[in-house]
């Protein structure tokens, strides 16, 4: 027990020598630490200080530094003031002397304007004076002219008032000759009428073959050689063969086809074409030459228009209507025109109806062979046509047509185109009205200018009798 005790003592006495060791021992080490720190914060202290004269001597060069700037430019802003003032002076002096320049100037420019203003009246007083002298004479010209020109015109007045009243008496002559042959051509007539009769049959020896027909057939064309023919007046001094037949030196079939056509015509209606028989070129032609021979082309060579389309349209618009075409003008305007598609043949025939005409005032309807117009449609030198009253269009120049009333709306009228002949016919109401002169060779195309806004044609094309 004792034992232990003294273990523990010494144990405690052992821990304490070396706690009091260890204590000392850190004791010492905060004593060196505390003077390392003195050492340390010496040491920053002489560089604070050691900082704080470097930054003192900085200041003291940047004042230096700055006073000195200042001073150079205070020196520059003074020179640069003097001399901005010198050059202001210099501008000052260069300015009154130009300002007294210019006021010199102003003087003479004012003096010179007197003098030309004061030219300029004399001048224009000396022209007036010559104006007024050259009025007055042209007056005395001008009325010694109306004096003499009237005295002309009385002259030439006196000597058409004479001419006038011989024309009249000439007239008047005339008149009373028209109406001894009106009265011996009636004579005439009756004297025919007489001797012939419509339902007279009659025969004719074309190349060696005979026909027989009534003579109403012969003579439904009374312009034709056969209407002359057979009228009664030429038929006793014609050639005739053996029997006393007329002889026709023609060719016997053609004639065949000719006559046939005739028949059909008396037959059926006249205003309707009748299709020519099937040919080879060589016979068509001369079944041309025949139809010319015997004044009938107009009536067997006419070829309907089966149907129609235009293709060059100007200011108008083109509906189909059934086998016809209508046009409608959509503006007012003297270059709106249409143009047929196709060539027509060389005899033909086609209608039209004006379904609306503005005012009744103004379309042209016609032919053309320039199958695309300018804008001067109407003046084109291959255009032909009617237009208003008293007015027709021939190569594209305005023509006077005596007796021509104009087309009205609701008007339907038939043309018939013989381009062997040069023709171009119109039936207005039951009158023809005929352009001649055309050229034989053109190409002829269905034409139709409007000038009214909401003016409306419609190209109608006939049936043949086949057809019908």
């Amino acid at each position: 027990m004792d034992q232990c005790s003294h273990t523990s003592a010494e144990l405690i006495t052992m821990l304490q020598r070396q706690l009091a060791s260890e204590v000392a021992e850190s004791e010492r080490q905060k004593d060196h630490n505390r003077r390392q720190l003195a050492e340390e914060r010496a040491q920053l202290e002489e560089s604070r200080q050691k900082l704080q004269d470097e930054v003192f001597q900085e200041r003291a060069q940047l004042a230096r530094h700055r006073q000195r700037l200042e001073e150079g430019v205070e020196k520059e802003l003074t020179e640069l003031r003097h001399r901005l003032r010198e050059e202001l002076a210099d501008e000052r002096a260069l300015l009154s002397s130009q300002r007294a320049q210019l006021v010199e100037i102003r003087q003479k420019l004012q003096e010179d304007v007197l003098q030309e203003r004061a030219q300029l009246a004399r001048h224009r007083q000396v022209l007036q004076e010559d104006a007024e002298k050259e009025l007055a004479e042209m007056r005395q010209n001008l009325q010694d002219q109306f004096s003499v020109e009237r005295a002309q015109l009385s002259i030439q007045r006196q000597k058409l008032e004479e001419t006038a009243a011989e024309k009249n008496a000439e007239l008047l002559r005339d008149r009373l000759q028209l109406e001894e042959n009106r009265k011996a051509f009636s004579d005439e007539c009756a004297r025919m009428q007489a001797l012939t009769h419509p339902g007279d049959i009659v025969e004719i020896n074309a190349g060696g073959k005979v026909f027989t027909t009534e003579r109403n057939t012969l003579t439904r064309y009374p312009e034709s050689l056969l209407g002359i023919l057979f009228n009664g007046r030429w038929e006793s001094s014609v050639a005739k063969d053996k029997e006393g037949r007329v002889f026709l030196d023609v060719n016997p079939t053609l004639f065949e086809n000719a006559f046939e056509m005739l028949r059909k015509k008396a037959i059926g209606r006249r205003e309707i074409p009748c299709s020519v028989p099937t040919m080879t070129p060589e016979d068509k032609a001369d079944f041309e030459d025949l139809a010319m021979y015997l004044g009938v082309a107009d009536v067997l060579l006419m070829e309907p228009l089966a149907s129609f389309e235009f293709n060059f349209l100007r200011g108008v618009v083109a509906t189909r209507q059934g086998k016809g075409v209508k046009s409608t003008a959509t503006h007012s305007n003297f270059d709106s025109c249409a143009v047929g598609a196709t060539v027509l043949p060389a005899v033909c025939q086609w209608n039209v109806k004006i379904h609306a005409l503005r005012n009744n005032f103004w379309v042209h309807l016609g032919v053309i062979h320039n199958r695309s117009p300018g804008r001067a449609c109407n003046n084109d030198p291959t255009c032909y046509g009617f237009a208003c009253l008293d007015q027709t269009y021939q190569a594209g120049v305005i023509t006077p047509k005596p007796g021509w009333s104009g087309f009205c709306a609701g008007d339907e009228v038939s043309f018939e185109l013989n381009s062997i002949a040069g023709t171009l016919t119109m039936t207005h109401w039951g009158t023809n009205f005929r352009l001649t002169g055309m050229p034989t060779s053109a190409s002829w195309r269905v034409y139709a200018s409007l000038y009214g806004e909401g003016d409306e044609i419609e190209v109608i094309p006939l049936r043949t009798s086949e057809e019908l």
